[in-house]
């Protein structure tokens, strides 16, 4: 503001500036940022070694700023303490068949295993069975050495009185698989009738006895016996 003279105001009425602005200005470069972090995800698992995650975005740039943000999208971090997973009784392998029960014949042979490490309130029971068992199928056979049979019936006496025995008999059956071939005793057997009945005997005449005296000394005579 300036001209005044011969007394004139020094002053001036409005403003001594002006100011318009960029109806159409060219754009500042903004590079891309990340955003924030988003909150933590759920655990990989209820229990045990479990992570979780959180991301972010890398926002857009504009007027030619630079697009990438540096660092990464994601992150991830491991529970420090985590609950322990319950872990069930399990079977362990089955151990070596044992001896067999017996040497020879029908027989059997067992198997065993052990139900073991349940862990953090886990079930500590196992399904199936804890012992195995097995027949063999060929067994050796068993040395059986021979025995008598039974004895026979009483045969018939040998008389229907008087002294007279009767009679029976057994059979020394075969060994088998090696054993004795023979047995101890007699095949045969005899017993006499403690009371058999008498035999029936006939009168019979004993021998004569000697003549006797004539009954004369001359003439006709006769003498007897009996």
């Amino acid at each position: 503001c300036s001209g005044a003279s011969c007394g004139g105001s020094t002053t001036c009425s409005g403003s001594m500036s002006n100011t318009q602005s960029d109806s159409n200005p060219p754009c500042c470069p903004v590079d891309a940022v990340w955003s924030a972090w988003t909150v933590w995800s759920k655990w990989s698992s209820t229990c045990g070694n479990r992570t979780q995650s959180r991301t972010r975005v890398c926002a857009s740039s504009a007027c030619g700023g630079s697009t990438s943000c540096s660092g990464s999208r994601s992150e991830f971090q491991s529970d420090a303490t985590p609950p322990c997973c319950p872990v069930s009784a399990a079977w362990s392998s089955w151990s070596s068949w044992g001896l067999w029960s017996a040497t020879c014949g029908s027989r059997t042979q067992t198997q065993s295993r052990t139900c073991s490490g349940a862990f953090c309130s886990g079930a500590t029971t196992c399904a199936g069975s804890a012992s195995n068992t097995q027949s063999d199928t060929n067994p050796p056979c068993c040395p059986i050495d021979a025995i008598w049979s039974a004895w026979t019936l009483w045969s018939e006496w040998t008389l229907t009185c008087g002294n007279r025995t009767r009679s029976r008999t057994r059979i020394c059956t075969a060994s088998l698989c090696g054993g004795s071939p023979s047995c101890s005793g007699s095949g045969s057997e005899s017993q006499g009738d403690a009371t058999p009945p008498c035999c029936p005997v006939s009168a019979v005449w004993s021998s004569w006895t000697t003549w006797g005296s004539w009954s004369a000394t001359c003439g006709s005579r006769t003498r007897g016996r009996s």
